[in-house]
C-alpha cells in the first residue's frame, strides 16, 4: 500500500500585504501495488472567507472522504 499526498499552496493579498499558507494537505489517497485506489480524502481550506477583508488562516472547512468497498 502506498499513501500519496498533494499539498495546497494558498496566497492572498489583503490591504497590500501578501499572506502565504503552505504545507496544507489538499488530497490524500491510498493505492495498492496495482494502482487501485482504496481510499482518498480531499480537504478544502477557508471556504467562505471574504477576499480582500481578512487573510486566510488555513483552517480546514470541508473534508470529503471516499472508500472502496469490494462487493
Amino acid at each position: 500500500m502506498t499513501n500519496k499526498m498533494t499539498y495546497a499552496i494558498n496566497d492572498s493579498l489583503t490591504n497590500g500585504i501578501r499572506y502565504y499558507i503552505t504545507n496544507k494537505v489538499k488530497h490524500t489517497e491510498t493505492d495498492d501495488a496495482q494502482g487501485h485506489v482504496w481510499s482518498c480524502q480531499d480537504t478544502t481550506y477557508d471556504e467562505g472567507s471574504s477576499a480582500g477583508t481578512s487573510p486566510s488562516v488555513g483552517l480546514p472547512t470541508t473534508y470529503t472522504t471516499y472508500y472502496y468497498s469490494p462487493s
